[in-house]
């Protein structure tokens, strides 16, 4: 029973899986990042800034953007910029 337990033991140190990835990077894996551009305002917090229209967004992240960009009305100010459809969806 114990060189069962020592083969199991060798095998999980032999492993070539990468290390799971850490907690505090994040991935930006939505396409709307392609469209933005992290800046920091003169206090030296974070904004997002619209490629298009140059408007800052000071919070509500990247889904308040998308709305803006897909010139959604109510929660944010529409964009205007001539925008394409093809854009969003590229």
């Amino acid at each position: 029973m114990s060189t069962a337990n020592s083969a199991c033991a060798q095998s999980s140190q032999n492993s070539t899986d990468p290390p799971p990835p850490s907690a505090s990077i994040r991935q930006r894996t939505d396409i709307t990042w392609n469209y933005v551009t992290d800046i920091k305002n003169p206090d030296g917090k974070k904004w997002i800034k619209c490629d298009f229209c140059q408007k800052n967004f000071k919070g509500g992240g990247i889904h308040r953007v998308k709305l803006h960009l897909a010139k959604k009305k109510g929660d944010v100010v529409e964009s205007k910029s001539k925008i394409t459809q093809g854009a969003l969806y590229a």
